[in-house]
């Protein structure tokens, strides 16, 4: 699972993608973003407009707000190689 999303599925300003990400930038946090976005011809269920985000503009200013705070970001890749569980917490309960 995630800490946060960029929510980048809408279109709306730089900004607003940014302060959704923030939540997510923590130690082990996990932040979800897409590198592009599905329609129809690529088997979507929906057929949405595609948003008008610059991903790579909002890959460096997120990448950018981590090294602020002090973080390392790496790929969902590069964690599961890495392999150390930092936190476990279950997010479904009654």
């Amino acid at each position: 699972m995630w800490s946060a999303v960029t929510e980048d599925w809408f279109t709306r300003p730089m900004d607003a993608y940014v302060e959704t990400a923030r939540p997510g930038l923590v130690p082990g946090g996990v932040l979800l973003s897409h590198d592009g976005f599905a329609g129809r011809s690529d088997g979507a269920i929906d057929d949405f407009t595609p948003p008008t985000v610059d991903r790579g503009e909002l890959a460096r200013r997120i990448l950018h707000e981590a090294a602020d705070r002090g973080l390392h970001a790496m790929s969902l890749g590069g964690a599961l190689e890495a392999g150390a569980q930092l936190e476990h917490r279950t997010w479904l309960s009654d």
